[in-house]
């Protein structure tokens, strides 16, 4: 059923498709052992956490919980401030992003010709209009203040955590 210009019945897979790339990003396997290999004590359920608070720096539990503010505060507390006693807000996305970036390269490759390079750049400059409603949605203006990745892959990983958090943080921010 199309509304207006915008035909919503197409939405749904790009909102599945955004959520998926986040989501396998942030629980690849290469990542998780790549933020262990720090010394940072995470697994499967713990390293959401940890990636997720790191672009706003090494913020104490309070801030995290407040973000995360449908978590058990002791869950969070397991790990934050924790992680940063191991390393740096700045190493461990570093650690994270280079580890999950053959991994990521290589889903992505079964994509169409071209549907990478497309997807990439409609992603980014949905992101990038989102920049403009900041106001409580402390994990999206964290990533915000990310620079943007070279490689497509790794824009549209890029686009896919901001807008995720820009979704998430809404419920937060309402």
């Amino acid at each position: 059923m199309a509304t207006g210009l915008i035909d919503i019945s197409l939405t749904a897979g790009v909102l599945t498709g955004t959520s998926a790339l986040f989501g396998a990003g942030v629980m690849c396997p290469e990542g998780i052992a790549a933020v262990q290999g720090l010394g940072v004590d995470v697994d499967g359920s713990t390293i959401n956490f940890v990636t997720r608070t790191a672009p706003m720096g090494a913020v104490g539990a309070n801030v995290a919980i407040a973000v995360f503010n449908n978590f058990n505060p002791d869950f969070v507390r397991r790990v934050i401030p924790s992680a940063w006693d191991h390393a740096a807000p700045d190493r461990i996305l570093r650690a994270h992003a280079d580890a999950v970036s053959g991994p990521l390269a290589r889903a992505l490759a079964t994509m169409p010709a071209g549907a990478l390079e497309e997807y990439a750049s409609l992603a980014r400059r949905a992101a990038v209009a989102a920049s403009s409603d900041i106001g409580g949605r402390a994990l999206f203006a964290g990533f915000a203040e990310l620079p943007w990745p070279e490689e497509e892959h790794l824009v549209a990983w890029h686009a896919a955590k901001l807008l995720r958090e820009h979704r998430g943080d809404g419920h937060v921010a309402l």
